[in-house]
Order: structure tokens, then sequence, then C-alpha cells
């Protein structure tokens, strides 16, 4: 039977947030994008979750929660998501496999901050350069990789995602710029 209101996929999400596999949060700042007169609601996979999928499937989920994000935050992940969602959705009307991604927040392993380390180094999507002796980082919101067809087989295509949703000003973005032209002279950070 096909959901077309959407009415029992709540009924399920509220069912596995009930159970502790999934962490429910209700944006309570929107802009405009209240369905029904309904605040929007996010679900994030939790721990018990995540091992149950892989009790299940014998495979660990790439991302879980282990944090409270605030609403900037979710409302900046939601955009970068909705990104990758359109980008997957022309993939598949090219008849094109879908990317694989990397986002924002995943992390080589489990970041845990010890005395002296950032949680941030962990971060896969994190490359840090000095230019004139100060530090820039070059942290896109996602990143990419799709193979296009090209003369009879393939040729692969590195993306970079950064949403603006017009909350940094003009030095945060020139910082960001600056950092984005390191990455692009460093040959490693292209691998």
């Amino acid at each position: 039977l096909k959901d077309t209101t959407g009415r029992a996929t709540q009924q399920r999400l509220k069912k596995l947030s009930d159970a502790g596999l999934l962490k429910r949060v209700r944006l309570l700042a929107v802009d405009g994008d209240m369905q029904g007169g309904s605040l929007p609601t996010l679900y994030f996979l939790t721990e018990a979750g995540a091992d149950l999928l892989e009790r299940e499937t014998g495979r660990r989920p790439a991302r879980v929660t282990r944090s409270d994000p605030k609403p900037f935050t979710l409302r900046h992940r939601l955009v970068a998501v909705r990104a990758r969602l359109a980008i997957d959705q022309a993939a598949e009307a090219a008849g094109i496999v879908s990317p694989t991604w990397i986002m924002e927040q995943d992390s080589h392993g489990t970041p845990k901050a010890t005395k002296g380390h950032s949680p941030s180094e962990f971060l896969v999507l994190h490359n840090r350069y000095q230019h004139d002796s100060h530090s820039v980082a070059f942290r896109p919101d996602a990143a990419f990789h799709i193979q296009l067809p090209h003369n009879g087989g393939f040729a692969s295509l590195l993306g970079y995602l950064e949403a603006d949703r017009s909350t940094e000003g003009h030095l945060q973005w020139q910082r960001k710029l600056v950092g984005i032209e390191e990455f692009l002279k460093d040959a490693k950070g292209w691998r």
C-alpha cells in the first residue's frame, strides 16, 4: 500500500523514536516550511538504532547521532541534504549511478576529544593550511564522486558543496575563499 498522506510513515517513525532507535527533533525556528500547520520534524539514527542495523545487516551505518545539534546546525544540514537529494535525483533521471558522498560531519572512527586534540581533527572533510602566517581551513558541507559517461567509458567528477543561507558575513566568506584557494593549490587535497 502506498502512503499517500505520509501519516503511516510518521507513525512508524514515532514508534522507532519511542523505541530509542531514532532521535526526534522538532525545528522551532521555521522559514516557511511548515506543512499542514506542523513544525518540521527531523529524525536521527541513535547508537541503539545503529546497533540494531548492524546486527541485522552486518554493516554499521556511517552516520549516527552522537550529540544534540543546535537549531542553526540542523537548518544548515537540512539545506545540504536537500542539495544532495537533488543531485542524486538528477543522476537517477540521467540514468547514472548515484554519487558516493562524504558529508561535513563524517569522521574517521569515533571522534573523541582528548587533551590537546579537537574532535574536528577526525573529520574527513577538513583540510588545514597556513596562509600569510594564519591558519585557514577548507571544510565544505559535502563532497561527492560520480562516474559520468565519457567517450565510451567513464570519467570521474569530484564535486564539493557549500550551502549558503546568507547567514555568514563578508569576513567569514573571505576566510572560506582563502581556504578554498589553498585547497585548490594542494595537489594532495584532490586525492
